[in-house]
């Protein structure tokens, strides 16, 4: 029992780690433009969601093709199962500066994920 409690514990500080590390944008519901969707994240003063590209999605009436939240969740028999749930889409970044002799940059990256 000590063990589990132990692993939760440096779960719950790896996560909180990550979350200082990532950002996670909230995105609109997306704006169906007929065959595809956009998505669009909401406005936000930071320098990662004022830059974020619009993602659009093809075939978006299939749960697959859309962008979803990486969950997590226990199944009938109480084991962990991990999915991504296509009805919360989100689009994460990070921000990771760097410098060359020509001055200091920052790199915007982006992830994004499908069920499949």
């Amino acid at each position: 029992m000590m063990r589990l409690n132990n692993f939760r514990i440096l779960v719950t500080i790896f996560a909180i780690l990550l979350l200082t590390l990532f950002g996670c944008a909230t995105v609109k519901s997306p704006v169906h433009t007929g065959k595809e969707a956009a998505y669009i994240v909401q406005n936000n003063a930071s320098l990662a969601c004022r830059f974020a590209p619009i993602f659009l999605v093809e075939k978006n009436d299939l749960s697959f093709n859309r962008l979803g939240l990486p969950s997590a969740r226990s199944d009938d028999s109480g084991n962990e199962e991990i999915f991504v749930d296509p009805d919360k889409p989100a689009i994460y970044f990070q921000v990771q500066p760097f410098q060359t002799e020509k001055g200091r940059y920052k790199n915007i990256i982006y992830r994004i994920h499908f069920e499949k």
